[in-house]
């Protein structure tokens, strides 16, 4: 399998701890090109020009699109994962619930790192102040629901990648924002997921 990806989005590392925590990450081969570049092949790939795709080995399946998607798949390669709920499980829509919020913060914040990468004059007031309230009440209801994220040091599942990547991304490339003080019990959750091997592993290179 290839996956084309971008080695500081969110989507793609979200994909990438998966596969570790799957034992898949030697079965991927790693091609890195940015969509925003001159060039790029994403498109080829993705006609919505985006990252992560994923080449899978089914010449009848083919390529895959969107993080969601991409890491079911690699959950169905493995028998007996558990990254996913099964379809009649009352945890299905818990964990797909926080799997969709934490996404959602990733959304948001890559918009935000785009927004304040333009001239001052070309901001968004009206567009930053609504992703940054879409942060914060994030932060909140991931404050709230703490206690049915997964240990650190257990098993875990999708809600448990994509709320450690949003955190980690948010860290990342908004340093500045200041979301632990609002919400002391994720920040622990946090600080004990910061240490799992497949989140050290798939670290964004500094800037």
């Amino acid at each position: 399998m290839r996956l084309i990806y971008t080695r500081t989005s969110p989507f793609a590392r979200k994909v990438l701890v998966c596969a570790h925590e799957l034992g898949l990450a030697d079965a991927l081969e790693l091609e890195e090109d940015h969509p925003l570049q001159a060039g790029s092949r994403v498109p080829l790939h993705n006609p919505l020009g985006k990252v992560p795709a994923l080449e899978t080995d089914d010449v009848q399946l083919g390529t895959l699109i969107d993080s969601p998607l991409i890491c079911e798949y690699l959950h169905t390669l493995v028998e007996g994962s558990t990254l996913f709920p099964s379809p009649d499980s009352p945890e299905r829509w818990r964990v797909g619930y926080l799997h969709a919020l934490g996404d959602g913060v990733m959304d948001a914040a890559v918009l935000l790192r785009l927004q304040n990468q333009r001239a001052l004059v070309h901001r968004s007031e009206q567009w930053t102040n609504r992703w940054h309230a879409a942060i914060d009440r994030s932060v909140a209801t991931f404050e709230m629901h703490v206690a049915t994220l997964g240990a650190p040091e257990g098993p875990c599942t999708i809600a448990d990648v994509s709320a450690a990547c949003a955190l980690g991304y948010l860290d990342f490339r908004h340093p500045d924002y200041v979301w632990r003080a609002a919400a002391p019990a994720l920040a622990a959750w946090f600080e004990g997921w910061s240490q799992r091997d497949a989140f050290v592993q798939t670290a964004p290179p500094p800037d």
